[in-house]
């Protein structure tokens, strides 16, 4: 049986857990806490390297430790026709290109205002900090929105995992899609109501220096009172 290990709320084990999901695959999922240093995975990965997802296949007597390339591989390994995208080598390229710029672009976006929140009280978030990444949030959004006009509202989620979760992410940190935005906001919309989001949705996230239940894909009731 294929294992994971993994980070619950990391978006980069998310995305790992949507297309294994996706391609109904059976794993055993080995989770560990923010900052651990797992003895397995210092034994298995490259010298020095902590860092999750990593996936050991042992069919094909296989450990990898990136995510681009566990997706890769499952993809190759285990999609069959039904799953593999239509061969339009514009579209794939524009849902290439979305995904690069969720993990480059959005990612550097949303990481402080994440970074404050999970780590620290709200007496000690830097507010200049948080608003800065809310502006560069906004202006990744609006790019993303002019993508979504020219047509790939359907794009599955299995598509566009990478964009879901960094999208589902930071909204779980306070920072919501600008009404404006009216193409992202249907896609990604469509994209919490399906059965792999829900499947694969983070059990926890890390909240003001603490590990807290994210059941349903809100923060539970011990932290909602707390103004973002």
């Amino acid at each position: 049986m294929i294992t994971l290990y993994q980070r619950q709320d990391c978006p980069f084990c998310w995305r790992v857990r949507l297309i294994l999901s996706a391609l109904d695959l059976e794993y055993r999922s080995v989770d560990i806490a923010l900052g651990e240093k797992h003895p397995d995975i210092l034994a298995i990965s490259p010298q020095g390297r902590s860092s999750v997802p990593v996936l050991i296949d042992p069919q094909a007597e296989l450990v990898i430790w990136e995510s681009s390339v566990i997706i890769s591989y499952l993809m190759e390994q285990y999609a069959g026709d039904a799953e593999c995208s239509e061969d339009n080598a514009a579209d794939n390229a524009r849902i290439a290109m979305i995904n690069s710029y969720a993990d480059s672009a959005l990612g550097s976006a949303i990481k402080d205002t994440i970074f404050e929140k999970r780590a620290k009280t709200v007496s000690e978030w830097d507010r200049d900090l948080l608003e800065q990444s809310d502006q560069r949030w906004r202006s990744c959004c609006c790019e993303l929105n002019r993508w979504f006009e020219q047509g790939l509202c359907s794009a599955k989620p299995i598509q566009l995992a990478v964009l879901g979760t960094r999208l589902a992410l930071a909204q779980a940190y306070g920072l919501q899609i600008p009404r404006q935005q009216i193409a992202l906001r249907c896609w990604f919309e469509a994209f919490v109501r399906s059965a792999l989001y829900r499947q694969t949705l983070p059990r926890s996230i890390y909240w003001q220096g603490e590990c807290c239940d994210y059941a349903g894909g809100e923060i539970s009731q011990k932290f909602k009172s707390v103004s973002s």
